[in-house]
């Protein structure tokens, strides 16, 4: 993992790097459960979401409880859609 980074009532979030390139993004946490360096198994519970206005993990410009996703390739932002199964 690259990074997890608890802002108390900032923006908390856990990036992970993957193979290929790959990074993915999870924000707005109200916990996390890992810490920088360690590896993350798939399925392994990363923090907990939250993020409600005002709540530790989300920042002051958070509009309501909800998990910031985000997937990164090579430095660029992707939309995630492209990799996700649509059945």
């Amino acid at each position: 993992m690259y990074l997890a980074k608890d802002a108390g009532m900032g923006f908390s979030y856990v990036l992970i790097g993957h193979r290929e390139g790959y990074a993915t993004l999870y924000g707005h946490l109200s916990s996390i459960s890992v810490k920088t360096g360690d590896d993350i198994e798939a399925g392994q519970v990363i923090g907990k979401s939250g993020g409600a206005k005002g709540t530790p993990g989300a920042g002051v410009v958070t509009t309501g409880a909800h998990l910031h996703f985000e997937l990164i390739h090579n430095g660029t932002h992707v939309d995630p859609q492209s990799l996700l199964s649509h059945e």
